[in-house]
Formats: structure tokens, sequence, C-alpha cells
């Protein structure tokens, strides 16, 4: 299972339809936020693949096809249990804290949110192990491009990169 994660878009869908359309293998896309209508567009374009999208702070209203209207989102991939936010109801700018309760309290085994627009990894081993996971921002240039993140599940294991795209 091969899944591209994206966030904060704000408008710029042309990158992620870039990364999408060069990896053909991928299975899905998850989207945590701040451009759900770029998302959605893509869905519709990509009607191959599985979506997993939530709105972020900048999402106000219904989203425009109607997909995302969730500020969370519980989902299983090849058995692992993954909670997608955009993180800004977790105050993730100054803290995991909030985000690190809800990991313990649910069993979740990866939690990916955006809103910092900075890339970050974290494997934590505190209790029961599991992943935060933040893709960066996919709209706003920075550090040397837009950046996106990579899941991989494969035999129980998850691997987790981030990527980078110049245009």
């Amino acid at each position: 299972m091969k899944a591209l994660i994206f966030s904060d878009s704000h408008g710029n869908s042309s990158v992620m339809k870039r990364i999408i359309k060069a990896s053909p293998d991928a299975d899905c896309v998850i989207f945590a936020g701040d451009g759900i209508s770029d998302a959605e567009s893509l869905q519709n374009e990509f009607p191959e693949k599985m979506f997993f999208s939530v709105r972020g702070n900048n999402d106000y209203g219904l989203s425009p096809y109607g997909y995302a209207r969730d500020d969370e989102l519980l989902f299983v991939l090849e058995g692992k249990k993954i909670f997608l936010t955009h993180g800004h109801s977790f105050g993730v700018r100054t803290t995991l804290n909030l985000l690190f309760a809800k990991a313990q309290r649910d069993e979740i085994d990866l939690v990916i949110f955006g809103h910092t627009h900075i890339p970050y990894e974290e494997y934590n081993k505190e209790k029961r192990p599991f992943y935060f996971f933040n893709p960066g921002s996919v709209g706003c240039y920075s550090d040397g491009g837009y950046s996106f993140g990579v899941l991989n599940i494969n035999n129980g294991n998850i691997l987790l990169s981030h990527g980078k795209s110049k245009e």
C-alpha cells in the first residue's frame, strides 16, 4: 500500500497533480486540509485512487464537491489505524500534547497533520508506539521546494518519507 500525503495546498493544485501523475503506483491520496477544493478536484480527476481528506482552518463552509466535511478522520489502511486532522484545533503550532493524548487513548498507529507548513516526522515509543507525520506544505515554496509525504505499509510495517518538488 502506497499513499501520497499532502497538506496546505492553498489553491496550488498543480503541484499535487504532477506528483500524483508521477506516482502511478500510489494507491491513495491523503490530504490534511487548507485547500480542500484542490484535493476534491483531483479526486474527480483521479477516480481510481482512494482519497482521504479533511478540512483545514482556511476551508470554511461546505466543500465545493461535498466530499470532505469533517475536520478529523479516522480510517484503517492495511490494518494500521490512521488519524487525519489539519491540526489547528489541536494547537500543533505550539505543542503535540493533545495529539499525543488522542493517539494513546484511541490506539492510533499514525497521526497525520498539517497547519504548520513544516515537514515533521517522529516515532514516539512512549507507552504505545505510534508515528506523528506532517508532510509540510505542497502549496507554499519553502526550503528548496514544495513538500509532500509518502506512506508505504508493507507486511505490517509503516515507512514514511518526505519529498520535495521544485516545480
